[in-house]
């Protein structure tokens, strides 16, 4: 047996020279497994919110930031956090974007999670730098 309940909202507003961008979502979900007569209940719960500004510095590239927070009882995280400068790469001029957009993106920042649970590496809470190239 499954259970759901899932909310997600999201708002952006993209023009030739600014991109602002936000996602949102919390969700519940339960499921239940009969396993050799013994009822397993499996939980699961997210909420996170995203959001990215970024300015056009010429018609093909543009600079931002990128931030999140989130809860993941999934990847053991009570809190997360992150912030992210980003350099971004829009192979069709961003007078376009709103017509057609194809992107490379590097971020570089950091990351705090503060774990539900100590990990397998003893950690209870970690302050993290990382680095990602997205293709969009």
């Amino acid at each position: 047996m499954r259970k759901a309940l899932v909310a997600e909202v999201s708002a952006d507003r993209v023009t030739e020279d600014w991109r602002i961008r936000t996602r949102g979502q919390m969700s519940k979900r339960k499921n239940k497994f009969l396993i050799d007569e013994e009822l397993i209940t499996s939980s699961r719960d997210l909420n996170f919110f995203s959001g990215s500004v970024a300015k056009s510095i010429s018609a093909h590239w543009s600079a931002g930031i990128f931030a999140s927070t989130a809860h993941n009882s999934y990847d053991n995280r009570d809190f997360s956090w992150s912030s992210s400068p980003a350099l971004e790469y829009s192979l069709f001029p961003y007078s376009e974007v709103n017509k057609r957009e194809i992107t490379a993106t590097y971020k570089i920042g950091y990351l705090y999670n503060d774990y539900i649970e100590e990990t397998i590496y003893q950690k209870s809470q970690e302050h993290l730098m990382r680095q990602s190239f997205v293709l969009t």
